[in-house]
This record gives C-alpha cells, sequence and structure tokens, in this order.
C-alpha cells in the first residue's frame, strides 16, 4: 500500500505530463489538504478554479478550508459561488451542503 508522501508524488509526476488536467490537479489539493498544508492546499484549488471554473467540488473544499482557518467572508465568497454553481446544474443535494456550511458560518 502507498503512503500519502507515495501518491503525493505519484501524481506529481502525473501532472508533469498533464499539467491541465483536473482531476489530477483536484487529487493533489485533496491529499495536501490531508497532509494539513493548507497553503498549498488552497493554492492547487485556486489552480483548478482558474482552469475550470465550473468545478463545483473546488469551491466546497476551499470555503471549507478557508472556514477552517478563520477567513469566514473569503469561505462564504466561494461557497455562495459553488452553491449558485450547483443550483445552475440542478444538484440540489450538493447545492444543500453549501447551504448548511454557509449557516455554520452565521454561527
Amino acid at each position: 500500500m502507498s503512503t500519502k508522501r507515495d501518491r503525493m508524488l505519484l501524481i506529481e509526476e502525473m501532472l508533469v505530463k498533464n499539467p491541465q488536467d483536473i482531476f489530477l490537479n483536484y487529487a493533489l489539493a485533496m491529499e495536501f489538504k490531508s497532509a494539513k498544508d493548507v497553503d498549498k492546499a488552497l493554492s492547487q484549488l485556486d489552480k483548478v478554479i482558474a482552469l475550470d471554473k465550473a468545478y463545483i467540488a473546488a469551491y466546497f473544499q476551499k470555503g471549507e478550508l478557508l472556514m477552517q482557518i478563520g477567513q469566514s467572508k473569503s469561505a462564504l465568497v466561494f461557497l455562495q459561488k459553488g452553491k449558485e454553481l450547483a443550483l445552475q446544474s440542478n444538484d440540489t443535494r450538493t447545492a444543500g451542503e453549501f447551504s448548511e456550511l454557509i449557516l455554520a458560518l452565521a454561527d
């Protein structure tokens, strides 16, 4: 079984060959998040969003990370955008998940 570091290295190697691959970029962001490297995770999520403005999961993860580090205003921007994208895609379940995080910000 590979370690987290092995997975991260494998993803990075694949990104050298396919730097525009949305899934690989998102997977790397999730590896950084799992490793608790918030700055790198946020930066990688920015790259995902730059590559695909409609990648809903990136907005959710970025909003959640920003909440964790106390950047509520910034988190709200990404969560509202993600909710809007989910509603445009008729994904009410995901929109509901965004709503729950948005409500948690109000607490």
